[in-house]
């Protein structure tokens, strides 16, 4: 259906709504097997049934589409440091010579911001 409208490429999800009402589940497991490579997950909006998985499912696929970013922030800029841990995902995190290094993932706008933040660290700094 996507290919229709011109927007491919793009990760998606399908969501079969109403998994309460489907009597049998092997028809769910054949509509999801049917849309592969796309990720299916059977929910009911009425009972929660796997709205948990779809939640997960959906922040993995934000997260994948994230780029990293690498920052080397002074250990003594715990605002700066709780902020990136808050708007960001740590890939990877080392302490060297009064130094925090990270490698982080952040949507567009907060990566934007986050260097903005970091040079006026530098700035202030001295650096």
């Amino acid at each position: 259906m996507l290919e229709e409208v011109g927007i491919t490429g793009t990760p998606s999800l399908l969501v079969l709504n109403k998994a309460d009402a489907v009597k049998d589940p092997l028809t769910l497991r054949s509509l999801a097997a049917d849309r592969e490579p796309e990720i299916a997950l059977a929910v009911s909006a009425r009972t929660g049934e796997g709205i948990d998985e779809l939640t997960h499912a959906v922040e993995r696929h934000i997260r994948a589409q994230q780029p990293e970013a690498e920052f080397r922030v002074p250990a003594g800029e715990g605002k700066l440091l709780a902020w990136l841990s808050d708007h960001g995902t740590i890939v990877q995190r080392a302490y060297e010579d009064g130094m925090v290094a990270l490698r982080v993932r952040l949507g567009p706008a907060d990566l934007a911001r986050a260097g903005r933040m970091v040079e006026e660290i530098e700035k202030k700094n001295g650096q």
